[in-house]
Parts: structure tokens; C-alpha cells; sequence
């Protein structure tokens, strides 16, 4: 397994030495010989079934919680799992067990180890009272495991989230999308977990609805951006889309005009309230707001200017958002969007804008 430096440093010197002659003076005498062929690295039987009679013994064996602790930051690594396993078996040690199990998880995504990753998942899921510095450790790994290939470990990883209740509101989109599709045999549990997380969900649309009032302002953005994703299939969600034009951070209400780009339909009131967005205060808003009107056929000249605008600001981001939006849209215009992206691109040093422009730019030698 790859080693962190932030769970792999040892236990040295006589301080070592002092805490396993402890260790070894107060533990249960079966626990020393089990310890030790749990960290033999070239008898991988006699590994698993010391690794199996230890967790089976529990913290009422003398020294077990302490034994396994110290292992995590001096055995190898398939002893680190080992003992992070077993201590999680009983919910124990927490705060030291649940970066190793965090990191097996990672490293068993990057590598395909899927039996290795459920594991992890179901280890730390057994941990229900955790502190929000450790939900925050292990949370984007378990919403990378949700993504992985492999059923089993989307389950395991849903069944965690669900286990950690509201402290899981971060997986609220992610569920919401894998239980909204129809041929996903897991769907039902992913809608079980979501209402673990939160009561008043009760299918997938209800949990964006659910994220969209949310204080967490990542959450709104990332509930906007999944519905637009599905675009004019999420028109009913109109009435709930709506009031965040008042929302208080900027990021939530320029992906709300992206969102009425997809799903909005054109109608007298988005085209209204994306005009009256178009006067935001806020540059990338208001970008956003044109970018939107072009979209839904219902622009006037000046919202283009205010693409091609974009191109010339000062911040990396709004030059990224005038190019990608005239990727989109720059073929109403084609002449005067291609003029204006070359000239930007000419003058662009942000290599990661210049690549947006290129884009762009490919995008409408195809119209």
C-alpha cells in the first residue's frame, strides 16, 4: 500500500521500547504470539488468522486496545490494515484507526482492489460517533467510492454515509443520482441511506430539493449543477430554483442562471429573472445571466457584448467563463466569436484559460 506521511511515522527509540515492554508486562499472554504472526509479511494464512482470533478476543482482552494502537504506527502496511480492521470491529481508537482505513481506501480505489475498498468502507462505518475532523477526513473518499465500478463498494460506501446520518449531507447529490437510475439494483438503498441522512427525503428529486435550501453553500451549487445536468427533464423543479436569485453568494446564483440556461424553458418569468440577473453586482453573474439569455433565444445584443467582454477581464475566472460560454453559444455570432477568441488566446497567459479558449474555439469550427 502507499504510505502518507501523515499515518505511517514509527514509534521510536526508547520510547518504543518502553511502550512494548509495557504493553507486553500488562496484555493478555494469548495476545502476544497473535500480534506477532500478525505482522509476519511472509505467512499471509497465518496473517488472516491471527488477524481473525484478534478481533474475535475484543478491547476485554488486557492490552488489546493499546497492542493493536501502537501496531498502527510501527507494523507494515497489511499490519496496519489488520489492526485498523480489527479495532474498528469494536469501534475502538478512532482517531488513530480511521486515517489508515482512509488511506487503504484511497489506495484501494487508485488500484482497483475492490474487495480491499469494501473492507475499508465497512470498517468505517462502524465507527457511528465520530469527530467533524475525522467525517471530514474520510468523506470525499467515501464519495469517490461511490463513483468506483464495482456495485459492492458504492453499497458499502452508501451504507457508511447513511450509518454517519446528517454528518453525510456532503453525499446528498451523489446518492440522489445513483438512486435515480432505473437499471441501478442498488437504487432502493441508496434512497434507504438518503433518508438516513435526512427523514424528510423521499426520492431522488426531493434530496436536490433538500440540498437547494441547505447552509452549506457547496451543496447548493453542487444540487444546481446536478440539475442542470439532466436539463429540460428537471422543469418541474422551477419553483424551488427560483428563489436562490437571492441567495447571498455569488457562486450559487451564477450556476442558478446556468441551471435556467438548461432547464429554465424560456418562459416570461426565467426570462425576466434572468434579466434582472443580467444587472447583478456581481461580474460572473451577470456572464452567466447573458450567457443563459443566448441560450434561451431570448438575448439582446448587449448580452453577447457581455460575453465577448468577459474575454478582456483582468480574472482568470471570468476569462474562462466569457470562452467556455462562447464555446456554447458563439455560433449565433460565429464570425465575431471566432475573431474574439483568437485575439484572447494571442494574449492569454493562464495556461489553463488558454486551453478553455482553444476549446472553444474547436467547438465552433464545427457549427
Amino acid at each position: 500500500m502507499t504510505k502518507r506521511s501523515a499515518i505511517w511515522f514509527r514509534v521510536s527509540g526508547l520510547v518504543g521500547r518502553g511502550v512494548q515492554d509495557l504493553n507486553s508486562l500488562e496484555a493478555d499472554p494469548k495476545l502476544g504470539p497473535l500480534l506477532k504472526a500478525l505482522q509476519q509479511p511472509g505467512d499471509w494464512n497465518a496473517r488472516v488468522d491471527a488477524w481473525e482470533k484478534i478481533t474475535d478476543m475484543g478491547p476485554a482482552a488486557t492490552g488489546w486496545t493499546d497492542a493493536l494502537q501502537q501496531l498502527l504506527y510501527t507494523a507494515d502496511g497489511w499490519g496496519k490494515i489488520f489492526a485498523a480492521e480489527a479495532l474498528s470491529s469494536h469501534a475502538c481508537a478512532g482517531d488513530h484507526a480511521i486515517p489508515v482505513l482512509v488511506a487503504t481506501l484511497s489506495t484501494s480505489l487508485q488500484l482497483g482492489r475492490y474487495n480491499w475498498a469494501r473492507m475499508a468502507c465497512g470498517a468505517l462505518g462502524k465507527y457511528s460517533r465520530l469527530s467533524p475532523r475525522l467525517i471530514s477526513m474520510a468523506l470525499p473518499e467515501l464519495l469517490a467510492a461511490l463513483d468506483a465500478e464495482d456495485a459492492n463498494v458504492r453499497g458499502y460506501a452508501a451504507q457508511t454515509l447513511g450509518h454517519w446520518g446528517e454528518n453525510a449531507r456532503a453525499a446528498m447529490i451523489k446518492l440522489a443520482q445513483l438512486s435515480d437510475h432505473p437499471a441501478d439494483p442498488l437504487r432502493e438503498h441508496y434512497l434507504a441511506m438518503l433518508q438516513r441522512i435526512d427523514p424528510k427525503i423521499s426520492s431522488a428529486r426531493g434530496a436536490l430539493v433538500v440540498a437547494l435550501g441547505d447552509t452549506d453553500t457547496e451543496l447548493r451549487i453542487r444540487a444546481l449543477d446536478a440539475i442542470a445536468g439532466n436539463g429540460q427533464g428537471q422543469a418541474e423543479m422551477l419553483p424551488h430554483l427560483i428563489p436562490l436569485s437571492r441567495d447571498h453568494h455569488p457562486e450559487v446564483r451564477k450556476y442558478l442562471a446556468l441551471a435556467l440556461a438548461r432547464v429554465g424553458g424560456g418562459s416570461d418569468e426565467v426570462v425576466g429573472l434572468l434579466t434582472r440577473m443580467g444587472e447583478d453586482f456581481e461580474a460572473s453573474v451577470r456572464l452567466a445571466a447573458a450567457y443563459a439569455l443566448i441560450r434561451l433565444k431570448r438575448a439582446s445584443a448587449g448580452h453577447f457584448d457581455c460575453l465577448l467582454n468577459g474575454l478582456q477581464s483582468d480574472q482568470e475566472q471570468l476569462r474562462s467563463l466569457g470562452a467556455w460560454a462562447l464555446g456554447m453559444v458563439g455560433c449565433e455570432d460565429r464570425k465575431r466569436s471566432m475573431a474574439s477568441l483568437k485575439k484572447a488566446l494571442a494574449a492569454e497567459r493562464d495556461q489553463d484559460v488558454e486551453e478553455r479558449i482553444r476549446k472553444s474555439i474547436q467547438q465552433l469550427e464545427q457549427c
